[in-house]
Parts: structure tokens; C-alpha cells; sequence
């Protein structure tokens, strides 16, 4: 017999299978693929608008099997463009082996299945704890994620860096960039017969632009689909780019307990996607060099003088 309840489970079956299949005409991950059409631009444009996203929900998802520490912001390169803007805005801020410690309690408590810890920076390989720190993962892995990768992410740069590249235990995965002078990390396509390399305009605010005014930001992008959730020295966040402009901005909204898997810590994008180039993925060639819209300007202003408040410590 159908009844009311019958009726409800196959419209809301119906209305995800709906949302799938609209969202799939739209562009996702940049870095899959050349540079987008200007069709496909403009469906992106249309499916991130206000309507439409109180229709289908978030256009991306979190992968809650991800997560991404910053170690510190301390980097020995300092490319324009950063995402993490270790050159924009200088600093040697970092993760205490207490706050590490915390992380893999929370982890520990809340069953958390890791498949893959990924350490950044900044240069990962300058905080003076790196291989502690290291020690201590592989030590979790052994009893709660065996199956689970780490990464260290590393630009490869220089004779301190390498030092410290050679000490890494096996067991650890280590991608190295290998970059050989300070610029912005990007793609090279090829444009008809020509290779060229483009990147994504990280400092182009997207709140600086008058057609985004009906924007809703809570649709993200494609790195909390692939890379999880953020960690740095003040919280979790909805991406570690996210996590990276907090302390550049001064908004102290890292969340001081690790979020449940199904959150998408909505709240933080409709604050730092405003301010993020990766929201719309827009790709300039490298020859042209990166934007730094108002917004991030401004900010670089007030953080380079000093006028940032301190944000407040996760754990510590």
C-alpha cells in the first residue's frame, strides 16, 4: 500500500538523482583539464547563482576522508600567487606537537577513517618538529588507519630541505614539486600546437567583481572534494586555503573541535570563498602574471603593518 512515507522516500530519491545529473554538465576540477570553454564557464556561472543553489543545494561536496595540515607558514620560497601566501604575507606561524597530539585524539574519538594525511606548508620540511611529528602519524596509522596514506608536500628547494627530505622515514609519501625558483604552482596545456602554463588567480577576489553580487558562496570548489577539510595552529576549516586567509584576514573562525563527516562547514565558505580565485577557477596564462584584487590588497596592508589581531589557538 502507498502511503504518504512511500511517497516522500522516492520524491526525495528522485530530487538527488535530479541534482546529480544537473550538476554533472557543470565544471568541477580545474585541474583535470585545459583551460574551460566559455560554454562551460557559463554554466558554472549560472549553477552557482542564488536560486538555483537553494533548488540543488551546494554544488560541491567534502571528501571526509582527506584532511590537510598546515604545519606552518614559514616557506623558503616566496612565489606570487601563494594559496598560502607564505610571500604575500610573511610568517613562521606553525602547529605545536601538542596541537598534532590533539589532532589524532579527536581522530582517535570520533573514528575517523583517514585515507590520506597530507602535510604542507609553507615548506613542511623547515618546522623543526617535522620528523616527531611524522613519528607520531605513523605510529596512528599503525592501530587506527592502516590502510591510510601520509603525504608530505614539499617544494624540494634548497640544501636544508633536501637534508631533511633524506631523514624521512618509509611509510611516507613525499611529493615533491621540485620547483627551482619562486613562482605560482599552475598546468601547462597545450593551445593549439603551443604548450603554455597557466594558474589559477588565487588573489582575485570574487566579491571584488559587481556580476558576482548574487553569487552564493556555500557551493565551494573542487579541493574539499579531493583534499578534505583544513587544519592549521588555529582550527579546522572547509579547506586549507580557507585556513591559510584566516590569518590573513583576522575573521578567528577556525572551529576548535574536529567537524563531524557530513559537515560542510558552511559558515566558513560564505566568508573566505568570497575572497578565493579558486571559487571561480578563473586561469591566466603565467606570462601575464597574478591579480591582487582590493579585498586582498587591503588585507595585505593591514597584516604586513601589524593590524591583524592574533587569532585564537586550537588546543594550545
Amino acid at each position: 500500500m502507498i502511503n504518504s512515507i512511500t511517497i516522500t522516500h522516492f520524491a526525495k530519491r528522485a530530487l538527488r538523482r535530479i541534482r546529480r545529473e544537473l550538476n554533472r554538465l557543470f565544471v568541477s576540477d580545474p585541474s583535470n583539464k585545459a583551460p574551460p570553454t566559455a560554454k562551460e564557464r557559463a554554466l558554472n556561472f549560472i549553477r552557482v547563482q542564488k536560486p538555483l543553489t537553494k533548488i540543488l543545494g551546494p554544488l560541491h561536496g567534502r571528501n571526509p576522508y582527506v584532511v590537510e595540515i598546515d604545519l606552518t607558514y614559514n616557506c623558503n620560497l616566496r612565489c606570487k600567487n601563494c594559496n598560502r601566501s607564505c610571500g604575500q604575507a610573511p610568517s613562521e606561524e606553525q602547529m605545536s606537537l601538542h596541537q598534532i597530539e590533539r589532532f589524532l585524539q579527536e581522530s582517535f574519538k570520533q573514528a575517523a577513517h583517514w585515507e590520506d594525511i597530507r602535510l604542507l606548508g609553507g615548506e613542511p620540511a623547515l618546522h623543526q618538529d617535522l620528523l616527531v611529528i611524522i613519528d607520531k602519524l605513523l605510529e596512528y596509522r599503525k592501530t587506527a588507519s592502516r590502510s591510510g596514506t601520509i603525504t608530505l608536500l614539499t617544494n624540494g628547494a634548497g640544501q636544508q630541505v633536501q637534508n631533511v627530505l633524506k631523514q624521512v622515514p618509509d611509510g611516507v609519501i613525499i611529493s615533491n614539486s621540485g620547483k627551482k625558483e619562486e613562482q605560482a604552482g599552475g598546468y601547462a596545456w597545450y593551445v593549439g600546437d603551443k604548450q603554455e602554463e597557466f594558474f589559477i588567480d588565487f588573489n582575485d577576489a570574487p566579491a571584488d567583481h559587481w556580476f558576482n553580487y548574487f553569487v552564493d558562496y556555500v557551493n565551494g570548489c573542487w579541493i574539499p572534494v579531493r583534499h578534505g577539510i583544513g587544519l592549521n595552529p588555529y582550527g579546522y576549516y572547509c579547506c586549507s586555503c580557507a585556513a591559510a586567509m584566516d590569518r590573513v584576514f583576522g575573521f578567528d573562525m577556525g572551529r576548535k573541535t574536529m567537524p563531524q563527516a557530513d559537515d560542510l562547514m558552511l559558515e566558513q565558505r560564505r566568508v573566505f570563498c568570497r575572497m578565493c580565485g579558486h571559487f571561480t577557477g578563473r586561469q591566466v596564462l603565467r606570462s601575464a602574471g597574478a591579480t591582487v584584487s582590493p579585498l586582498w590588497r587591503k588585507a595585505y596592508e593591514r597584516y604586513n603593518k601589524g593590524e591583524v589581531a592574533k587569532l585564537t589557538s586550537y588546543a594550545d
